[in-house]
């Protein structure tokens, strides 16, 4: 999956811009009930080091159960680093697991996300008014 989107950067011309990291996963204290999350020390530097105005959620993997909110972790680690200007992308909001994570995150954030079933993404924008242009 790396590869694919390393890959895809590059044929747009994006990979100056934009970065790949893999990161296994392992225990976080910032996990919802028992799940993973990527290992802080693989991926440490991204939220000490970055400016992130745009955060694209798409793993880890969150598709039963027991791993419904795996990927509530990101806004608590990322926070931070968001710029004041940011936007986050939740893909797969069909799920309920999903969904939770969306409902916690506008709480934690004070932004509205905007559900967009069609395209199964959430999408929460520090400003509100401004038109992203994601489809």
């Amino acid at each position: 999956w790396a590869r694919w989107v390393e890959d895809g950067l590059a044929a747009e011309g994006l990979d100056a811009h934009a970065s790949v990291s893999v990161a296994p996963l392992s225990p976080t204290p910032l996990a919802l009930e028992r799940n993973l999350w990527y290992d802080a020390g693989s991926i440490g530097w991204l939220a000490s080091n970055l400016q992130i105005d745009l955060l694209l959620v798409d793993g880890p993997p969150a598709v039963n159960r027991e791993t419904e909110l795996a990927r509530y972790p990101a806004i608590p680690y990322f926070r931070q680093a968001l710029a004041e200007d940011f936007a986050v992308v939740l893909d797969d909001i069909r799920r309920t697991g999903e969904r939770k994570v969306v409902a916690r995150w506008e709480q934690e954030l004070g932004v509205t996300f905007d559900r967009r079933a069609a395209e199964g993404i959430a999408i929460g924008h520090s400003r509100p008014s401004q038109n992203l242009g994601l489809m």
